[in-house]
């Protein structure tokens, strides 16, 4: 039930056991693992041609409501924490994740509104890619990387540039510019990848 940054399991088992051997971060692959096989349900149900468009959208949304609410529920007994991937934060989270699922469905496919949806259709055609390189760009580059300043010390470039955004527009505005700034600037190069016809899978 401790569930601060230095004190909880995931941190004990990190150190004790898996930390010596590289393996840190272990006891986060199993919940993650039941949002991704919640993620193939919530595609089987898409897939599920024995149901009208319409019915599969709002079957799916129906399930994306109900683990919103059992989530939240859950939330007052096991506490949200998404470093942690409580249990609680990834029923939530797959709730809110098929709800968008069911609402695209029916916007895009049942009601046929698609030109609105390009942006995600970049996105999309490149999804494994999407996912992967911004995650080793931070942890390669933003976090690997250094940056002298002027008086010598050097601190890590993502830490750099929040210092600037933060120093400019305050931590709460100079977060939300980082996001978006950094989604905007992935999606520039799936936009160029999708341009040029360079589709990765799997």
């Amino acid at each position: 039930g401790i569930f601060t940054e230095t004190g909880n399991l995931v941190k004990f088992v990190d150190k004790k056991f898996f930390g010596p051997v590289g393996l840190e971060g272990l006891l986060s692959v199993v919940p993650t693992t039941a949002l991704a096989v919640i993620g193939t349900l919530i595609g089987d149900l898409l897939r599920d041609r024995g149901r009208l468009p319409s019915r599969r959208a709002f079957a799916i949304m129906g399930v994306g409501a109900a683990m919103v609410a059992l989530g939240w529920l859950w939330s007052l007994d096991l506490r949200f924490n998404k470093p942690l991937w409580t249990a609680s934060y990834v029923v939530f989270a797959a709730g809110w994740g098929a709800l968008g699922i069911g609402l695209f469905h029916y916007i895009i496919d049942v009601r046929g509104l698609r030109a609105w949806a390009f942006p995600l259709v970049v996105l999309g055609m490149n999804a494994l890619f999407i996912f992967v390189a911004p995650i080793l760009f931070k942890i390669y580059i933003l976090r690997g990387w250094d940056w002298m300043l002027s008086d010598g010390t050097r601190v890590q470039l993502q830490q750099h540039i929040y210092n600037i955004l933060f120093g400019t527009f305050g931590l709460a505005v100079g977060s939300w510019v980082f996001i978006l700034g950094f989604i905007g600037a992935w999606w520039l190069v799936a936009f160029h990848m999708y341009r040029k016809g360079i589709f990765l899978k799997a």
